[in-house]
């Protein structure tokens, strides 16, 4: 339920001179739950209105509702997701938009789109979230090596259990209310690897993304600041790259004057 434009924010905003993790916000379950709401909030806010002029009321309200069903799902867990790693708001630079929670257990990652106080599991919402687990699939390197599990949470829809079918690495789209967003979360408890590759949410907001943007993307990102390696690699050596980033911006420059 991310308030986001059409053209993606920074991907990886400057803060004291260096760079912040690709998420809003980070951090194992254990800490999470017991973080308290306004404090998550503020971090989500802090990193909004780097990019907006104000965290507009809307989108503070989703995320405290956001939260609140995090919370209460995770502890309807319990110590079987202690060690798991949620992020909130995720920038995803070809589509434009941000996740609003990944969740990080052991081999799986699992992709939650909100939508809050939404009363059915509408069409759009359905192919929102399946890209978003298909765009880490195709583009985010840590992702590649990790089972990926879409969940669409509409709030206030009828109660259905929740299931899934795995195709290539990514499983067929569970949806889930406020209610039964736990058992989505029993799923992804399922098909936990133990054996699998250790990752933690600095370590994900890391991984390389490289969505391979067509010209014009490619010319906007540059544009709005990012680094060449946020918009994604092509044939061209890293200096025909640059060269062509340091003509885009003086087009872009020329044109703005």
């Amino acid at each position: 339920m991310s308030l986001s434009p059409d053209l993606d924010e920074a991907d990886q905003p400057q803060t004291s001179g260096r760079r912040t993790g690709r998420s809003f916000y980070a951090a194992p379950v254990s800490e999470f739950r017991i973080t308290d709401d306004d404090a998550i909030i503020g971090r989500l806010s802090s990193r909004h209105v780097a990019f907006h002029a104000a965290a507009e009321a809307e989108q503070l309200r989703a995320w405290e509702r956001e939260i609140e069903i995090l919370k209460g799902s995770f502890a309807k867990l319990g110590s079987l997701c202690d060690d798991w790693q949620p992020l909130l708001e995720i920038p995803l630079l070809r589509l434009g938009k941000r996740i609003d929670a990944v969740v990080l257990a052991p081999g799986v990652v699992g992709v939650i789109e909100f939508k809050i106080n939404a009363t059915a599991f509408q069409s759009a919402d359905r192919v929102q979230t399946e890209r978003y687990a298909q765009s880490l699939s195709d583009f985010h390197e840590a992702s590649q090596q990790r089972l990926i599990l879409p969940i669409l949470c509409a709030e206030r829809a009828r109660a259905k259990p929740p299931a899934t079918t795995l195709v290539e690495g990514v499983g067929t789209l569970m949806e889930a209310n406020a209610t039964t967003l736990a058992d989505a979360l029993l799923i992804v408890q399922s098909h936990v690897d133990p054996n699998a590759a250790a990752i933690d949410a600095h370590g994900f907001d890391y991984s390389p993304y490289r969505p391979t943007p067509n010209i014009v993307e490619a010319a906007q990102a540059l544009y709005a600041g990012h680094e060449i390696a946020d918009i994604g690699r092509g044939d061209a050596a890293d200096a025909e790259l640059q060269a062509a980033a340091a003509a885009l911006q003086k087009i872009a420059a020329d044109a703005e004057a």
